[in-house]
């Protein structure tokens, strides 16, 4: 990572003094894709890499080379995939300017943990455990290809059946989405086996379901009343002021004690991951 910045920088320095210089950063090409087994091809499939053929990727270079641009990327992507992922919330913070999210992004990731808190809703606290176990294995079957997330043993760590760094973050980031929770990058490796990372969840969630659901729709009828208050109506301001000093008490309560260190792998330095890796795989 630290060479090739170094070379894209290089390359931006000497147009800029109006010398020769291109660093090109390939993708993916489809001879590479005949030696990964099917789960790695369909999790490149989930993220919208597509292998350009020789003849493309040679279009690609040509193209290239004419560009007024010195550090280039040459990719193929499939933009219906990335445009599914934006109207779920769930495009990498990369891609985000090439498939701009609507509003419906929010509203689908919001819909996801509401469906999950009216499941575990009412729900005794071993069916919640149930629940959200099941919870886990689907998701963990799917980034792995697995036909079926019984292959998932509960007890068994994840890590031992194929998970490793770049697929550890697509469930965190999976189970974020499914539960409306912010979760750690480190969150398998600290609860490395489907029962255990289901008894967290259920521990992040609360032991009262019922009560989170019911502030939820209490917030849906107060974004009601609010939508109906007029602009110039003289409680509007007090209405706004009073919504903006809960929402910053909420953030600061959700801030506070928080000694673990924890950081969003949208915005992690490479020296942060390289040091995740690090240590939880004891490589250098």
């Amino acid at each position: 990572a630290a060479a090739n910045a170094f070379l894209d920088a290089l390359a931006q320095r000497r147009r800029a003094a109006g010398l020769a210089a291109t660093s090109l950063a390939w993708g993916l090409w489809s001879q590479m894709t005949r030696n990964l087994s099917d789960a790695d091809q369909k999790r490149l499939a989930r993220v919208g890499l597509v292998g350009p053929s020789a003849e493309e990727g040679m279009g690609l270079f040509d193209a290239a080379l004419q560009s007024p641009t010195a550090a280039l990327a040459l990719v193929k992507l499939d933009f219906a995939e990335l445009r599914s992922q934006a109207g779920a919330g769930t495009l990498p913070a990369l891609l985000r300017a090439l498939v701009p999210a609507g509003r419906r992004s929010a509203q689908s990731a919001t819909a996801n943990a509401d469906g999950l808190l009216q499941r575990l809703a009412g729900a005794s606290p071993g069916e919640r455990e149930q629940i959200l176990l099941e919870t886990v294995q689907q998701a963990a079957a799917a980034v792995l290809g697995f036909a079926s997330p019984d292959q998932l043993e509960p007890e068994r760590a994840l890590n031992e059946i194929g998970f490793d760094s770049l697929t550890a973050v697509e469930l965190r980031n999976n189970l974020s989405t499914l539960t409306g929770l912010r979760l750690p990058v480190t969150l398998i490796f600290d609860h490395p086996t489907p029962a255990a990372l289901a008894s967290h969840l259920a521990a992040e969630l609360g032991q009262d379901a019922n009560q989170g659901h019911a502030l939820l729709a209490e917030l849906d009828s107060l974004a009601a009343s609010f939508a109906s208050l007029a602009l110039d109506d003289p409680l509007h301001s007090q209405v706004v002021a009073r919504l903006r000093s809960l929402l910053a008490q909420g953030q600061n309560e959700s801030g506070a004690g928080v000694e673990r260190e924890e950081f969003d792998v949208d915005s992690a330095t490479d020296e942060e991951m390289f040091k995740l890796i690090d240590s939880e795989f004891g490589t250098a």
